[in-house]
């Protein structure tokens, strides 16, 4: 009788440890399911980051055409730091895209003055550093009879449908201490080119396109 008792009791043991057994395997196949639809619905309702290789047209259509052209942000630039600009470009920073001006004050002090692409508004201004060309840079902006304005006119008046990107002015136009604007511009289409102005004239001297 004993040992029938005891081996009722171990069948019935097995009984039930099958049973919870079962019960486990379930109940984590279970989880695993849920587990399993949950990610998938959150990989589902998470918007795709563009690649770096979707974001960069949107930057090269920026730089070429922002809201704000070159001429109208130099006459900006030019009521917040009055004086001779001389040199310009477009750049992509902590505040999105800038024009960002060299200004030779009447005092021979030379400035920076940032202006928004977008906007149009004058975003800051600082006294430059002194340096040792400064006093040579000053008599070369002097010189100059035509304007960045006039000299950007005439840089995308060659260039059809293209907009200037940057600017400096330059004493050594083909080795032969001329003076002139070198432009540079970008198309429609995101050609690049290359423009130099006679600074006393305002006549074109050269046109390339970069490749």
């Amino acid at each position: 009788m004993n040992s029938h008792t005891s081996s009722g009791r171990t069948g019935a043991g097995r009984v039930t440890v099958a049973v919870l057994g079962a019960v486990v395997l379930t109940g984590a196949a279970g989880f695993g399911g849920y587990a399993a639809g949950a990610a998938s619905e959150r990989s589902a309702a998470a918007p795709e980051r563009p690649a770096a290789s979707q974001a960069a047209p949107r930057q090269a259509a920026a730089a070429q055409a922002p809201d704000v052209r070159l001429q109208d942000a130099v006459a900006t630039a030019l009521k917040e730091q009055a004086g001779i600009a001389t040199a310009a470009d477009l750049d992509s920073g902590r505040d999105g895209y800038v024009w960002d001006f060299d200004v030779l004050a009447d005092d021979d002090t030379w400035h920076e003055v940032v202006v928004d692409a977008n906007s149009g508004k004058v975003l800051r201004t600082r006294t430059k550093s002194a340096d040792d060309d400064d006093a040579a840079d000053a008599e070369q902006a002097k010189k100059a009879e035509v304007t960045l304005v006039e000299a950007a006119d005439a840089a995308e008046k060659k260039v059809s449908g293209a907009a200037v990107t940057g600017a400096d002015l330059d004493d050594d136009y083909n080795n032969r201490q001329r003076l002139s604007w070198d432009l540079e511009l970008q198309g429609e289409s995101g050609a690049e080119y290359e423009v130099v102005v006679d600074a006393a004239s305002g006549d074109v001297l050269a046109e390339t396109r970069e490749d």
